[in-house]
């Protein structure tokens, strides 16, 4: 199971790269049993290849890892963000005395 698990991830990042890590990075943040060090830890792994550490290895993870998985994970968290704030908003307004909160309280915090 594992194995194959690898051998796709690592299909999947060598063939999309950056554009693969920054998807990746935007499904793991939304689906939250995906644990982001498979994403980066993985992508590291199968797109550096053994490079030596030095100059071009470190531009390489920084542009095609680094960026990417930044950019994604921001993208993911925002989208659920605003399904929280834009859902959560008339939840609580409607279900709030239930639960003993109010939507001024959550704006104050």
């Amino acid at each position: 199971m594992l194995e194959a698990v690898t051998i796709q991830l690592q299909s999947f990042f060598i063939e999309y790269g950056a554009i693969g890590v920054f998807l990746g990075c935007i499904i793991e943040e939304i689906i939250a049993p995906i644990p982001s060090t498979i994403i980066i830890l993985g992508s590291s792994f199968f797109i550096l290849d053994g490079q030596a550490l030095g100059l071009s290895s470190i531009t390489n993870l920084i542009l095609n890892i680094s960026i990417p998985a930044a950019l994604g994970m921001t993208i993911g968290s925002l989208f659920i963000y605003g399904l929280c704030y834009y859902i959560g908003k008339p939840f609580i307004n409607k279900w709030g005395k239930y639960l003993a909160i109010r939507w001024e309280d959550i704006e104050k915090n």
